[in-house]
């Protein structure tokens, strides 16, 4: 018997989630790239051993990707892992869930996908405690999975860069587009989208100061980026830009703004859910990005000279705070307009290099231009007899 309100209809498309899984499993020996089912509107998705994980990365990826409807079997081990109960809290984080038990398989339909979401009491339990007042994080991750509730480091560096953050900023009055808004826990993002399907503005307006900083410095972000880019990837820019040099990644694996801390869980659904509105007017359909970003104009026009200049200006102010002297590093070569390699001195022995060279990189996206990549000097044998011979030999 279905604990759902309705019975899904038999002429629903169903997925079968099991062989979905298989093929992917299979996709990722055998093909070189692209390895990403087969099904419209789950090109996203990244599936996981844990169902819960696996079913929350696939109705992400098809509410990001602009599928109203997502109908899933579940074979006879798949729906053991979770209880018909757990798959409607689940699924109405995303939009209207129906269970139905079929025999020993399991039909779980999700439907108004990208719509706005369930309030706190009705999601699962386990992340009832990652929402704060009147959030509504659909998919937060549970709380065990997060390293901290703590938001200071983020909201320290969101007040260093107030001064160049202008809260609440219009767009231009003569520039011409389609305006996608989007509402959720009190806070509103509104992007203006030219015709070439570009980001002209992106405004935010949050009730706290906190948020609203969040905002303007998303917006900041997001602006002169391609519609799709600036909702995939807009709150990963953002975590990497906020997140404090000094202290440990925020998770372990790959991490996922929405599971660092709920206001950013908040700036992914807002970005997600002005995609999906700007796909209602405008009739935009493009599922795939392939966009890559290039360097300022002022970086590229600049010489190598004045390249290696504002280089070595903004090493003089960020190596003090790693404890480090200007001496400590030398800019060796800019390759390719963004490859950055750089000569680390003897004191660099005792230090965590991979971190720090990541924090170096992370300061001088912010600091001269977003697009460089920085890299280590290679290290040369310093056996001449040893280099000679491997010179000569045929």
């Amino acid at each position: 018997m279905s604990t759902a309100a309705a019975v899904i209809p038999a002429g629903v498309d169903v997925i079968d989630y099991d062989a979905l899984y298989a093929d992917y499993s299979v996709s990722l020996v055998d093909t070189l790239r692209g390895f990403s089912p087969k099904v419209p509107g789950l090109e996203l998705w990244v599936p996981d051993e844990g169902l819960d994980v696996s079913l929350r990365n696939l109705l992400d990826s098809a509410a990001n990707l602009g599928r109203a409807t997502v109908c899933l079997q579940l074979g006879e081990r798949s729906a053991a892992q979770l209880s018909e109960a757990q798959l409607l809290e689940l699924g109405n984080g995303f939009g209207q869930a129906r269970v139905e038990r079929r025999g020993s398989v399991i039909l779980f339909e999700v439907s108004g996908l990208g719509a706005a979401p369930m309030t706190a009491a009705a999601q699962a339990p386990e992340r009832k405690a990652a929402v704060v007042a009147e959030r509504q994080v659909p998919a937060a991750a549970p709380a065990t999975e997060r390293k901290t509730e703590n938001f200071e480091g983020y909201e320290r560096k969101l007040r260093e860069l107030a001064s160049v953050v202008e809260l609440g900023a219009s767009a231009p009055s003569n520039a011409a587009g389609t305006v996608a808004a989007f509402s959720q826990a009190s806070c509103t993002l509104t992007l203006l989208v030219g015709v070439d399907h570009v980001v002209l503005s992106a405004q935010g307006d949050a009730p706290d100061e906190v948020r609203q900083l969040l905002l303007a410095e998303l917006g900041r972000l997001v602006t002169g980026q391609p519609v799709l880019e600036a909702c995939f990837h807009g709150t990963l820019r953002l975590e990497h830009r906020l997140r404090p040099v000094a202290t440990e990644r925020p998770l372990s694996g790959i991490v996922l703004p929405r599971a660092v801390h709920p206001h950013f869980a908040l700036a992914e659904d807002l970005l997600r859910g002005a995609l999906a509105q700007y796909r209602s007017l405008s009739g935009f359909d493009v599922t795939r990005t392939q966009h890559d970003d290039r360097p300022r104009s002022e970086w590229l026009a600049a010489s190598l000279d004045e390249r290696k200049g504002r280089l070595e200006a903004a090493l003089v102010e960020i190596l003090p705070g790693f404890g480090l002297e200007a001496s400590d590093v030398g800019v060796v070569s800019i390759r390719y307009d963004v490859r950055v390699e750089l000569g680390l001195s003897e004191a660099w022995k005792e230090l965590d290099q991979p971190r720090l060279v990541l924090a170096l990189e992370r300061e001088l996206q912010g600091r001269v231009d977003p697009r460089l990549e920085v890299y280590v000097q290679e290290l040369k044998d310093k056996n001449q007899l040893r280099r000679l011979a491997l010179v000569e030999t045929p």
